[in-house]
């Protein structure tokens, strides 16, 4: 039981990742930033943030990286071999998850290097905004699975021992309510 404990260490990079949000510029400044998708319009969302507050919402997000890379591969790695289902464990798809997430990080990573690099530009170039946005797109993508993995990994099985007892409390009212399967009628062999 003790070992489980540790999965509380993914508090770190969730609440990393809420104030990457909360202390962002305005709202959606990330999104705006990184879809920008056109020089002129990364140009006016650094304008409007201010690049001062641009510089340090990536830097800020590096943060979040260095928490994410440090914690969650190590959490799926555990996951994978202690705390999920034995089913869990046998599917492949589960098994390359701490890779995944690596790649995530490494991702978000690239994305602020970019987005960093042309914060203090009055004209970003089009090939560098274009490659950004495509990079985010990929980086949503290795976020969503790593949360998946996360939550099929980690958060199920760690929780399942609390969640289990209480929803079959309360489930296991509704299953008198149901009644009982009538009996089938008997088959005869012609």
């Amino acid at each position: 039981m003790r070992h489980r404990a540790w999965g509380w260490l993914l508090l770190i990079p969730g609440i990393m990742a809420v104030l990457v949000v909360v202390l962002a510029p305005f709202h959606s400044f990330h999104q705006h930033l990184d879809l920008a998708g056109t020089p002129d319009r990364f140009a006016a969302t650094v304008v409007r943030a201010g690049r001062a507050d641009a510089r340090a919402a990536r830097w800020l997000d590096n943060l979040f990286v260095l928490s994410w890379v440090l914690v969650v591969p190590r959490l799926l790695r555990a996951g994978c071999d202690r705390w999920a289902p034995e089913r869990r464990r046998l599917v492949p798809r589960w098994r390359v998850a701490p890779k995944v997430a690596l790649f995530a990080g490494a991702a978000d990573l690239v994305q602020n290097v970019l987005a960093l690099s042309m914060v203090g530009k009055r004209q970003p170039a089009t090939g560098t905004t274009l490659t950004l946005t495509g990079v985010t797109w990929i980086t949503w993508l290795l976020f969503a699975w790593s949360l998946a993995a996360l939550l099929a990994l980690v958060v199920g099985p760690l929780l399942a021992p609390w969640v289990r007892p209480v929803l079959r409390g309360l489930l296991g009212r509704f299953d008198s309510l149901a009644g009982t399967h009538p009996d089938l009628p008997a088959t005869t062999d012609d």
